[in-house]
Formats: structure tokens, sequence, C-alpha cells
């Protein structure tokens, strides 16, 4: 095993354009390589355990309970300001 704990290698293909992406975010974070940048992706993948679709569905579903406690305060705002 190496000395770091990283004992497996994963090999990526990436077009020219993602990979031209890729040394740019690297640049504006200080120069990391890009194997560092896809190690750091991956760890955060891996500690979070989601993924984007799910991020944005638990999103949506907030959203549309927010939507619904808004409209019931407006109708109880409107039965409350009828009734003065």
């Amino acid at each position: 095993m190496a000395a770091n704990g990283k004992s497996r290698m994963v090999s990526v293909r990436l077009s020219v354009q993602d990979y031209e992406q890729f040394r740019a975010i690297c640049s504006a974070n200080g120069g990391s390589k890009v194997p560092e940048l896809l190690r750091s992706a991956v760890s955060y993948l891996l500690e979070n355990g989601q993924l984007r679709k799910k991020t944005t569905a638990t999103l949506e579903q907030r959203v549309a309970e927010l939507e619904s406690q808004v409209q019931s305060l407006m109708v109880n705002a409107r039965a409350a300001s009828s009734g003065s």
C-alpha cells in the first residue's frame, strides 16, 4: 500500500474541452494539478453521499412545501384582516 493510503488507480478519458476546463479551475484555485482536483471531487462525492440529482429533488420538494406554507399564511392573513 502507498504511504499516503492511495492504493488504487482509476483512468478516465476526458475531452480536450473538459480537460482544459479542469486546468482552468486548477489555475483559479492556486495551481493544483488536475489529478488533485479530480481526487478532491471524488472525495467530496463520497463524503456527502449525494449527487446533484438528489439534492435538486430535495430542494424542489422543500420549495413546494414553502410555497404551500406561504399560501396558507396568505389565506390566514386575509381571513384575519376581513374579521377586523
